[in-house]
């Protein structure tokens, strides 16, 4: 089963809350596909909140940057506050993490 996406607005922001893997190929409801649809409606400032998401592995790094990709094609930069140990360990190890915005608590 594919990550659950709590989305809720805060002002002129978007925060994603990310709960359970990210695995590429779960249709309308996988993150890609969310922030294209943000992207889209010209929601371009968005955080995305993954304390909930188990570590990445290969498709969910692909899932993180296709969607991350969407936004910046249409300007804008999500960002990951408060990332997890291990989440962060993938996201360094890959050097993923020079091409995101990512910072601590």
């Amino acid at each position: 089963m594919g990550a659950r996406l709590a989305i809720r607005d805060a002002g002129d922001v978007i925060i994603i809350d990310a709960y359970g893997k990210l695995a590429a190929g779960e249709g309308r409801h996988s993150l890609h596909a969310q922030f294209r649809t943000l992207a889209e409606t010209g929601r371009i400032r968005i955080l995305l909140k993954v304390a909930g998401v188990p570590p990445l592995d290969p498709a969910g790094i692909g899932e993180l940057m296709a969607g991350y990709a969407a936004v910046a094609a249409a300007g804008g930069e999500p960002n990951l506050p408060d990332l997890r140990n291990r989440v962060e360990h993938e996201l360094r190890t890959t050097r993923i993490d020079r091409s995101l915005n990512t910072y601590g608590d």
